[in-house]
């Protein structure tokens, strides 16, 4: 059973960016998980919140939305108003033909198609980090490196305004 905190909901897609304000929306507040993984993860999560969130621009998807709106009520209402003011990216065909790509290339199973979809978003889009704690599917590597090839050989260059990385601590 996950955490109201931990961070599976929360893909967020981002650029860099000069930080123009201090201030800025706090991360959803839970009790720490008993796990120590995930109470690792809820620290980092609520450090990077609070350090660095300011030095992005972050995007959401409507698959954020749903993710985030999703389970224990209380905890989906506060999910919500964190992500209620970021920029949302589309869901284009182009981004359910590259997530197809790479559904179909094996590199992920059928059953991550949602994880498709959140990678073919953040390269369409062409976001310059695409945040997570999904070590399985995303923020993996061997796994990273097959899809960002995916990725190349699918968007058109002329479309390719950024990079997707998967950022992990």
């Amino acid at each position: 059973m996950r955490s109201q905190f931990e961070p599976a909901w929360g893909w967020w897609f981002f650029h860099p960016r000069e930080k123009v304000r201090a201030g800025g929306v706090k991360p959803p507040h839970s009790r720490p998980s008993r796990d120590l993984i995930i109470a690792g993860h809820q620290q980092v999560t609520k450090e990077w919140w609070e350090k660095r969130r300011d030095a992005f621009e972050i995007y959401i998807s409507q698959l954020v939305i749903d993710e985030a709106s999703a389970g224990d009520p209380d905890a989906a209402r506060q999910r919500m108003l964190i992500v209620r003011d970021f920029a949302m990216l589309d869901i284009t065909p182009e981004v359910g033909h590259l997530a197809s790509e790479i559904l179909a290339s094996g590199i992920l199973p059928r059953k991550a198609a949602t994880d498709a979809a959140h990678i073919a978003i953040a390269a369409v889009h062409g976001t310059d980090f695409l945040l997570t704690w999904n070590c399985v599917h995303i923020a993996h590597a061997v796994i990273a490196k097959a899809v960002a090839n995916i990725c190349l050989l699918s968007i058109p260059t002329d479309r390719l305004e950024g990079q997707v990385c998967s950022l992990t601590w």
